[in-house]
């Protein structure tokens, strides 16, 4: 091999080895970073015996990380002009497309919403590296900002809400094909490829205050997206149901979760 190709390979190997060290670092400087099973440990969740430091106990602290315990973490991380409702998905009309409307926090998406000159009075961010797509193929990224107007901002719809019932994770947990583990959700799963368990959006409706002390479910299938309130047994209400933000919910139709 020539000095000239020899120099060329060379080259070829540091642009690879730059390309890796990128990847691994996607997502540093965001609070939150793509998982490495390596050094994960899951969060202790909250029993009935053990109330306090576990995952579920609505308090983000010890080891718990939006790796490890979602259902905590990160938490409300916008201030309170924002109606902020961490794991939902406001409806309302379209004012932008988030693929390719972007913002650096959930906060800079509230103020864009604020500050928008059509009205918007809804606004939904993607925080973590991965927000898991409801289809099958599309997998939306870090700094998604989804900016909508409700037609009445107190009575906000939802197209997800809550936790992921767990029929709708164990029929999704295919769809991308390095997830095999319904024990590995979201960010324990390399390259967040597992649903989470979880919705990773985080929206508000700016001026409005969410009320953090109900708990939702959100289960069904893609393009029949079901919400449900649950109790305090964590079973859903089912006068409560709504599919695909804001429609009335069948029983005994369209995949009803049965």
């Amino acid at each position: 091999m020539s000095c000239m190709r020899l120099l060329l390979f060379g080259a070829l190997l540091l642009l690879a080895a730059s390309d890796t060290e990128a990847r691994k670092g996607k997502g540093k400087g965001r609070g939150l970073q793509v998982s490495n099973q390596e050094w994960l440990v899951p969060a202790r969740w909250c029993t009935v015996e053990k109330s306090t430091d576990c995952c579920g106990d609505g308090i983000c602290n010890g080891p718990e990380d939006a790796n490890t315990c979602m259902a905590d973490c990160p938490g409300v991380i916008t201030d309170a002009t924002c109606g902020e409702e961490p794991h939902s998905d406001r409806g309302g009309r379209g004012l932008t497309f988030g693929v390719s409307h972007r913002a650096k926090s959930a906060q800079d998406c509230c103020d864009k919403c604020k500050a928008h000159a059509k009205g918007c009075n809804s606004w939904t961010f993607c925080g973590y590296p991965v927000c898991f797509g409801l289809d099958t193929g599309w997998n939306h990224t870090f700094g998604e900002c989804w900016l909508r107007k409700l037609a009445d901002p107190n009575t906000p719809a939802f197209g997800q809400r809550g936790q992921y019932a767990l029929r709708y994770r164990k029929k999704m947990l295919r769809t991308r094909k390095t997830c095999h583990d319904i024990n590995t959700p979201g960010g324990m799963s390399p390259g967040w490829a597992c649903p989470p368990t979880h919705v990773p959006w985080t929206s508000g409706t700016p001026g409005t205050t969410a009320d953090l002390s109900k708990k939702w479910q959100t289960g069904g299938g893609w393009g029949n997206m079901r919400v449900h309130q649950l109790d305090a047994n964590g079973d859903p209400i089912e006068s409560s149901c709504t599919r695909n933000a804001g429609s009335p919910c069948d029983p005994n139709k369209l995949d009803h979760g049965r």
